[in-house]
């Protein structure tokens, strides 16, 4: 039963997003993608991003991570919360040879949470306790310094980034990247967020909050080309989505079933379609 729903959620959410890039490619002299009775086709390799091996050399599909600028200082910092976000692109795409459409799941606990947030954890930034009174203050923006393509960051790139292990659970980081292979390999890009206060981002995890929302809706925001995002939490090195059709479908199970429709509320442009299944709602 299980297998059969995914399947038939696989089938709606494609037929979705083929309406869009089938309108959006259909004067492209150089289009690669396939569809054959409005159905996405398999037109790349696939590489598995868990192989221990694992590089971007030679591979159909690119991976990588970013950080998408918020606008809020959850953790006190004094600048806004960076939010951390996996990205699986088709090379085809970043190499500038059609546009892709994004297939987004917000999943806080995809990432990893912990229940320590001390200054021993490099990859939880928060330099100060939890302050409920001061969440809504704005962060400062930083100053971009620079720009990196989509194809420099993959060149870059380091798989221990998205393959690694989360403190006490012993999940391996972003445990639903490989939910959407399917899409992978027939032209779609995925991308895979937890969210503020998730391992590898910054500020404080807020299940249900209006700030955790907007954080996801900033990820949809970066790829539609309407935010800044960077290649690292250091360095301020902007990267764009440059690769994206501004067409987005979320999706997800549970929590990450629940942010699309909260997403889904703000009017975010781009957001094109949301699939969620077993999350809260009425």
């Amino acid at each position: 039963m299980k297998k059969l729903f995914f399947l038939i959620l696989t089938l709606v959410l494609l037929l979705r997003l083929a309406i869009c890039c089938t309108t959006a490619f259909a004067d492209d002299p150089g289009e690669v993608l396939v569809f054959e009775n409005g159905m996405a086709q398999p037109i790349l390799k696939y590489t598995n991003l868990r192989d221990e091996n694992y590089t971007n050399e030679g591979s159909d599909i690119l991976r990588f991570t970013v950080y998408i600028e918020t606008d809020h200082d959850t953790d006190g910092d004094g600048k806004a919360d960076l939010v951390e976000a996996l990205i699986q692109v088709p090379r085809a795409a970043a190499e500038g040879k059609y546009k892709a459409a994004a297939i987004y799941d917000p999943t806080p606990y995809g990432a990893g949470t912990v229940t320590e947030n001390g200054m021993n954890s490099i990859r939880l930034m928060n330099p100060v306790p939890f302050n409920y009174s001061k969440l809504y203050e704005p962060g400062e923006k930083r100053t971009v310094a620079g720009s990196m393509t989509t194809l420099e960051a993959a060149e870059i790139a380091q798989p221990e980034t998205w393959n690694y292990t989360v403190p006490y659970s012993d999940e391996i980081g972003y445990t639903y990247a490989e939910f959407y292979d399917y899409y992978l390999v027939r032209g779609f890009a995925v991308v895979e967020a937890g969210g503020i206060g998730t391992y590898g981002s910054e500020g404080f995890e807020l299940c249900g909050f209006d700030l955790e929302r907007d954080a996801h809706k900033n990820v949809v925001e970066w790829l539609t080309g309407d935010r800044i995002a960077y290649t690292d939490p250091y360095n301020n090195i902007e990267i764009k989505a440059d690769w994206c059709n501004g067409n987005v479908a979320m999706t997800g199970c549970s929590y990450g079933g629940t942010l699309p429709y909260e997403v889904a509320t703000t009017g975010v442009k781009g957001l094109k379609t949301i699939i969620p299944f077993a999350g809260i709602a009425s």
